[in-house]
């Protein structure tokens, strides 16, 4: 397909799914408006609580913290993991020193990733 006609293609299907998605907004406008109110009102009264939940989790896990380790109940299971260390390299100043030092190639993991396509309507 030449460059003009894909292009073409492109727009008269980004502009189907415009419409479409245009046409959904407007099926849909009253339930979402009933679903924001509910969403608000759902926040107003979660808020509270939630801040409370936050709290009790915070106490526990500084509890836990300690005691060192992992917990397992009926009601549920705390599990600690202890610190360590993280190692991670510079890439690009490891591939200068490649440059010099070739055989810390052999080294080095390549992954092979796929083609992709998003679409993003506006």
């Amino acid at each position: 397909m030449e460059k003009l006609k894909q292009e073409e293609y492109f727009e008269m299907k980004m502009s189907a799914i415009r419409s479409l998605q245009a046409k959904l907004a407007d099926a849909c406008a009253d339930i979402d408006k009933q679903i924001e109110e509910l969403m608000q009102r759902r926040k107003e009264i979660a808020s509270p609580i939630e801040d409370k939940i936050a709290y009790e989790e915070e106490q526990l896990k500084k509890t836990a913290l300690g005691y060192s380790h992992s917990y397992k109940g009926e009601l549920g299971e705390i599990k600690y993991r202890k610190g360590y260390e993280r190692k991670s390299w510079d890439t690009k100043k490891l591939e200068g020193y490649a440059a010099d030092h070739p055989e810390i190639m052999h080294f080095q993991k390549i992954t092979q990733v796929s083609p992709n396509v998003s679409i993003k309507i506006y």
